[in-house]
Order: structure tokens, then C-alpha cells, then sequence
């Protein structure tokens, strides 16, 4: 490897989206963040949602799976209300700030940052596994994070309202002709992909349409057919910036850009980097400590996480109630996107705890994928 004296070089860092790992020259980011709206399903196992029989399980384990929804937002809003022109009212007074696991807070959105990136979780496959965390890795440092947090009316009383995704969908009623399409928050029924399987590791896939922001209720019992509370909605407990986040066992994407497809061989999928046009492996990261390698770096990264600790989001039951999903959360910056890994976390649901009184779920999260 070529090395140059300190002083002499500038490196040029990029952003984790989640997800693989992609890099694109600065001049074609504005007409290309399409390719930064997108999804990814991790789960174990490999399958389609719901239960799966026969699926191996060890004592205290379980089946999980979940969709994160990903959009990376540029400045060029012509309100200052919405600068990065997503299209939600109130963007800004609706931001919940998060928290920092060391050295500094943060207090409201920065509204100056170049780019907005926003996730939400749905815990949609039917399976017997909440989610309790959902950590996106960084490629750069924390203090490139100009601010976190997620987005949802502070307060109130139950049912309030948060942000999430959306896309138009068909009427799937042929019966119907003359109705048009309808924009619908995505939901465990109303789902925003075009892949059904859910995978460890996951590759991630761009939009089958656009995603657009729009209101969710929350803390909600869910509605069947209702436009904004068919699932019920909740925010996170809190959105932390970590300085050191455990990563062990999550994929290398770097040299690691293949997924297990469903059978005996592992092939490139078609959404995974290997097919991505825009995929460039020497996409710099964090300088390694010295005397560690990359792959050491990226077992202990930094990260953006958001917690359910307490009260997980709850899988569904297929055929009678929908699984939970979150309102928007994120982050913002100055430094463009790349795609890197996604780790989702929970556990097999609590025994029934009665209707009258609220308990802490304190185990662990001893399931964890990656997309």
C-alpha cells in the first residue's frame, strides 16, 4: 500500500446508510439519491414471513425477522420548515433529540446539514421474536454526526402522531376499476418491497416506488384499513450516538459481498454491491488503530442505535393482529451516503403479563441479524 506524510493527503470519508457498501462520486449525488431509498429484510432464517415449521430452534432462541426502510434526504427545501424538502409539515418541531453515549447533547435538528437520513423498522414477518434494537454502523466519526434523534409529537396522550414512510400502492380490488392508486403509510399489510424473503446477511434493494414521509399514529391499537394506524406505532425510548458499538460477527462488506440465496450455493443477489454499478471496495473508512486491520475496526464501529429496551415492538399474529413498527428515526450530516450494515436485536416474547400492569422486559436480546 502507498502511504503519504501526514499533511500531504485529505481523506475523503463517507456515510453509513445501512446495508452493503457503495460509494459515489460527490458530483452526481443529487440526481442519484435515488439509489439511497430503499429496504433491506434481515432474518433468521432464510424464508418468507411467517411461522416457519421445522425451523431449528435451541433452548431460549427463536425465529426473527423485520423490513428497515431506509431514505437519504439532500438540502434544497425551499421552506425553511422542510430544508430538505420531504414534504412533511413540521418536520423540525416534530424531531426528538437522542442521546450521546459520551461527550456531548444535542438539543434540536440541524436544519443546515447537507443530509438527512431516516430509517424506520417494521417488526412484519410473523415470527416469535420483538426487536429491541436497531444499530446502522458508521464509517466515520461520531462527531461527523451533526444530530439524532427520531421524529413524533413530544407528549400527549396515546393516540399521538410520529412520522413514517410511505408509497403509493394499487387498488387490488378488480371489482373497482375506477378507483385510483392510494398513498398509504407502509405497514405489516401494506409492505413497501419487492422481495419477500427475509435473509442473515440481507442485501438491500431499492424502492419498487418512490417513499414518500407521512403521519403515523402512535401508541395506537391498530385498525385494519385505516390509512395512518394499521399497525400500531411506536417511537423509540431512545436514539443513542455510540462511540463504540458491538458489530462481532456482522459482515466485512468490503470483501464479504456475497448473500446466502435460498439453497446450497451463495450467490450474488441482484440488489447485493456486486451488482451495483456505483459499488467501489477502496470507499475509504475509519483509519484503523494502528497495528488492527480493517476487519477489526468494523467489529467495534460507531453507530447510530434505537432502543425498545423496555417495551420491545412486538411481532405480530398472522391472521389476527399486525406486527408494531417505529416511527422515523436518524440522523444528520454533511458527509454523503454509503451503504454498510444494518444489526437488528430482540428476543422471544414475554409469557402473557396481564392487562393491568406495565413490566420491564430486562433480558437480554440474544437474536440478532444483519442486512
Amino acid at each position: 500500500m502507498k502511504t503519504t506524510k501526514p499533511g500531504r493527503s485529505r481523506v475523503r470519508w463517507a456515510l453509513a446508510l445501512g446495508l452493503g457498501l457503495a460509494f459515489l462520486p460527490s458530483a452526481v449525488w443529487a440526481e442519484e439519491l435515488t439509489k439511497f431509498t430503499g429496504y433491506t429484510r434481515p432474518g433468521n432464517p432464510t424464508g418468507p414471513a411467517g411461522p416457519l415449521p421445522g425451523a431449528v430452534r435451541l433452548v431460549d432462541e427463536g425465529t426473527i425477522g423485520a423490513t428497515v426502510y431506509f431514505k437519504v434526504f439532500e438540502l434544497g427545501g425551499d421552506e425553511s420548515t422542510d430544508p430538505w424538502g420531504t414534504g412533511f409539515k413540521n418536520l423540525e418541531t416534530s424531531f426528538v433529540p437522542g442521546q450521546a453515549s459520551r461527550g456531548r447533547a444535542i438539543d434540536k435538528l440541524d436544519t443546515t446539514a447537507r443530509y438527512l437520513y431516516v430509517y424506520q423498522v417494521i417488526n412484519d414477518s410473523y415470527r416469535d421474536a420483538q426487536v429491541k434494537s436497531v444499530a446502522i454502523r458508521l464509517l466515520i466519526p461520531p462527531h461527523l454526526i451533526t444530530s439524532w434523534g427520531h421524529f413524533a409529537e413530544k407528549g400527549g396522550v396515546a393516540p399521538a402522531r410520529g412520522a413514517g414512510f410511505a408509497m403509493e400502492f394499487d387498488d387490488p380490488d378488480p371489482k373497482k376499476p375506477n378507483l385510483k392508486s392510494m398513498v398509504l403509510p407502509v405497514s405489516t399489510e401494506h409492505p413497501g418491497i419487492a422481495d419477500a424473503l427475509y435473509r442473515d446477511p440481507a442485501p438491500y434493494f431499492n424502492a419498487p416506488r418512490p417513499y414518500s414521509l407521512s403521519n403515523i399514529l402512535l401508541r395506537n391499537k391498530p385498525v385494519p384499513l385505516s390509512v395512518d394506524g394499521e399497525d400500531t406505532g411506536r417511537e423509540p425510548e431512545r436514539v443513542m450516538l455510540q462511540s463504540m458499538a458491538n458489530f462481532e460477527g456482522a459482515p466485512n462488506w468490503l470483501v464479504k459481498d456475497r448473500v446466502q440465496a435460498p439453497g446450497p450455493l451463495s450467490v450474488p443477489l441482484p440488489a447485493s454491491n456486486l451488482a451495483n454499478p456505483y459499488s467501489n471496495p477502496f470507499s475509504p473508512l475509519i483509519p484503523p488503530a494502528e497495528g488492527t486491520n480493517v476487519a477489526d475496526t468494523l467489529r467495534r464501529a460507531p453507530a447510530v442505535v434505537a432502543y425498545w429496551t423496555d417495551d420491545p415492538l412486538r411481532p405480530g399474529l398472522a391472521g389476527f393482529q399486525p406486527g408494531q413498527r417505529s416511527t422515523l428515526f436518524g440522523f444528520t450530516s454533511n458527509f454523503p451516503p454509503v451503504y454498510e450494515d444494518v444489526r437488528v436485536r430482540g428476543n422471544t416474547v414475554l409469557p402473557f403479563r396481564g392487562p393491568l400492569a406495565f413490566v420491564a422486559d430486562a433480558r437480554s436480546a440474544n437474536l440478532r441479524v444483519d442486512g
